[in-house]
């Protein structure tokens, strides 16, 4: 039923960031920027109010605000993956209604993770999700969180009708694991979604790979590494990734927010501004002179001229 959905979905699912104003508002001209931005340069679906978005961190009023514009500025030329990660299925739910109505093509959740939950808690959560929406349903196992869901727990949930996917942030050994053991092209996709496994995911055979900062900043050179891949140009894959990990540890080892970095650079791009939540902060103008000698090293990875 949703093998159309999942098959428009491969390639490069960016993590969309958040452009924000001063008074800590969406910033509707730089959000209409980036979205130009990573569908010019080869998206193949969007996903706002992740973690490099900053859903967890934002206001109830821009998440809702960013939903809207998103789907709005996206306007059908990509699938919409749209993050409702809450912490109770009644806050989700809340999420959700705005999210259908703005027009997502699927929704992305986290498991709770304020409470340490059992297997079965966290089973009980997602299929009661999936009970509340008719969109289909991709599951976001994020190791960063504390709170993993097992193997035997996904099969069982992979079951589920409208729950079709995994988005897998998870150490290389586990990666291989579920990409084996759980996808399944034509009803259930397991995403990797960690930037410096990318050449690793795509030598596997992955064909779903969400990514957070390279995504907004340098996304065509991720589509490119895609393209490599499925055309068997292994060496091509493995040159590029060196590059781009030479690019993002530098890069990221100037705040100690990787956040904050991919803002500022969207900043020096021209996109929006560098403004972020709390607890992160923008960058000091000593870091700020140290990720322009960065960038100025690295600049045909990016997307467009600094400004």
């Amino acid at each position: 039923m949703h093998a159309e959905l999942i098959n428009r979905m491969k390639g490069i699912i960016v993590a969309l960031s958040t452009p924000l104003t001063a008074q800590g508002s969406l910033d509707e001209a730089g959000a209409e920027r980036l979205v130009e931005s990573v569908i010019t340069n080869g998206v193949s679906c969007i996903f706002p109010l992740g973690w490099c978005g900053e859903g967890p961190l934002l206001t109830d009023r821009v998440r809702r605000d960013t939903m809207k514009s998103v789907c709005r500025l996206a306007r059908g030329r990509v699938p919409l993956m749209v993050g409702v990660s809450e912490q109770s299925l009644p806050r989700v739910e809340e999420l959700l209604r705005v999210a259908e109505a703005a027009g997502a093509d699927c929704v992305l959740a986290t498991m709770p993770y304020s409470y340490e939950l059992s297997q079965q808690l966290v089973y009980t959560f997602f299929e009661g999700l999936s009970r509340l929406t008719k969109l289909p349903i991709v599951i976001y196992e994020n190791s960063e969180l504390g709170v993993f869901i097992g193997i035997d727990c996904l099969k069982k949930l992979s079951e589920i009708e409208n729950i079709i996917g995994v988005k897998a942030t998870v150490p290389a050994g586990n990666l291989r694991s579920y990409y084996e053991q759980l996808h399944n092209p034509d009803h259930f996709a397991v995403i990797s979604g960690d930037e410096y496994l990318y050449d690793y995911a795509l030598l596997m055979g992955f064909r779903h790979f969400t990514m957070g900062g390279p995504g907004n900043i340098c996304a065509r050179w991720c589509t490119s590494m895609y393209e490599d891949a499925v055309a068997g140009r292994v060496l091509d894959v493995m040159q590029k990734q060196a590059q781009l990990v030479a690019f993002l540890t530098a890069v990221y080892g100037t705040s100690d927010s990787a956040y904050s970095v991919i803002k500022y650079v969207l900043a020096r791009m021209g996109i929006c501004e560098d403004r972020i939540s709390s607890p992160h902060r923008t960058l000091t103008v000593d870091e700020q002179a140290e990720a322009d000698a960065v960038l100025g090293k690295h600049q045909q990875i990016l997307d467009g001229p600094l400004v």
